[in-house]
């Protein structure tokens, strides 16, 4: 059971009730002649036309579906619903009809929009949304949407929660909800300190993300290097190597030339494609067999599952404890799998409605506020620089699934538990 935190939030525990019914709950106002087709394994052929026939915009498909309390305060999601992010955005609305129906939240309409995953469709969304009066906003997914619909939104001090985790695009009315890599590089860093960890080498792609991280790999072992000489330790100094890389471009034969003078103990690979993923680590583990290999949170996902080269491979994970339940709620509602981590976020953004007394005074101030929400993925904390912070845990892909690294320290000659890659 979810059960939100922060200045308001008992005059809110109501709303976390058992998800009872079908998300048709959810849908009870609204015309229901048929179901929403963007979230149909196999859309019936009466709603899913052939390919180059005139279709109605899906945002308005979802809107039937969603936009349902014409005298509630308008919140706007902006997310892809076509082109090739399509999947994602749909996912995310999934997500979020299924947090309306389990929190039982009325006291505010969803209005959808497609940002097509460009910035031109990002912009034209938020003009839309504006033109609406939407009080706060939900997305976009990537950073280049986030610039393009930042300064619209701006000009009405009109709060965006947006999905992206690039923490360059951060600012005093855009919360970056994605999962914060800061906090991803600090708990592996702990954790590497535990395994006697001294020499590091940031695999990063070249790119404003890649760079963004490795700043924050340099400033995270600068606070880890003074806190050994503070102690007087006679520990080694902590040494990084960095690699840089072209995603969907770079060969194998290439990024061993480029890792042939390296000599490391752990490995961090900020690669998000299983393929490009697999050929990076099989280098890596070449060049250094017992190398740790610390991944991103998108190795969760199941088309990692059965990549060989995976296997072992840590990540920086919120805690799973309710992970598993919301993910199979979702496969039994919708008819397929959770697309981790937007689905999780997306439910928790939702969450955060729970919390808002007044939609019309409601400023990006607010958030810095209530300062935590509580979610599928623990404690999400708002600061005002636009950034939220989680504390995340480290877990080892092993056979499948994920296994928590503790459990694998304290319980090395037991059976561990483990929880599958969905």
């Amino acid at each position: 059971m979810l059960e939100p935190q922060g200045g308001s939030m008992t005059r809110h525990r109501r709303l976390f009730f058992l998800f009872a019914a079908s998300v048709l709950f959810l849908l009870s106002g609204c015309d229901s002649e048929s179901p929403p087709p963007i979230l149909e394994k196999t859309p019936p052929p009466a709603i899913m036309p052939k390919p180059r026939t005139p279709m109605k915009p899906l945002e308005e498909q979802a809107l039937r579906y969603i936009d349902r309390e014409p005298n509630t305060p308008t919140v706007g999601l902006m997310i892809p619903l076509s082109g090739n992010m399509a999947s994602i955005g749909e996912s995310i609305l999934a997500a979020s009809m299924l947090a309306f129906s389990e929190l039982g939240i009325d006291t505010c309409r969803l209005r959808v929009v497609d940002t097509q995953g460009t910035p031109e469709g990002a912009r034209e969304a938020a003009k839309e949304l504006a033109k609406a009066e939407a009080k706060i906003v939900f997305g976009p997914v990537f950073a280049q949407e986030v610039k393009a619909a930042a300064p619209i939104f701006a000009r009405s001090h009109v709060p965006m929660v947006a999905f992206s985790n690039s923490l360059s695009v951060a600012q005093k009315n855009v919360f970056i909800f994605g999962l914060n890599p800061d906090d991803e590089i600090s708990t592996f860093l702990a954790f590497a300190m535990t395994q006697s960890v001294r020499r590091f080498v940031a695999v990063i792609p070249e790119s404003e993300y890649g760079e963004g991280v490795l700043h924050a790999i340099n400033v995270a072992l600068a606070e880890r290097q003074r806190h050994i000489f503070a102690a007087g330790s006679h520990q080694q100094a902590l040494q990084l190597g960095v690699v840089r890389y072209r995603q969907g471009e770079t060969r194998a034969e290439e990024f061993e030339q480029r890792c042939s003078a390296l000599s490391f103990d752990a490995a961090i690979v900020l690669e998000p494609e299983s393929e490009t993923a697999s050929m990076l680590v099989k280098v890596l583990k070449k060049k250094q067999e017992n190398a740790l290999i610390f991944g991103l949170s998108a190795w969760k996902d199941a088309s990692f599952a059965f990549v060989p080269e995976i296997e072992g491979a840590y990540i920086a994970l919120p805690p799973q404890d309710g992970s598993s339940s919301f993910e199979t709620r979702y496969r039994k509602t919708f008819g397929k799998e959770c697309d981790y981590p937007f689905c999780m976020i997306a439910f928790d953004a939702i969450v955060i409605l729970t919390q808002i007394d007044d939609f019309s005074t409601l400023t990006p101030q607010w958030f810095a506020k209530e300062n935590s929400f509580l979610g599928l993925a623990g404690e999400a904390r708002f600061t005002q620089n636009g950034h939220v912070h989680r504390t995340l845990r480290v877990y080892q892909i092993k056979n499948h699934g994920i296994v928590p690294a503790q459990e694998l320290q304290t319980q090395q000659n037991a059976p561990a538990r483990r929880e599958p890659l969905e």
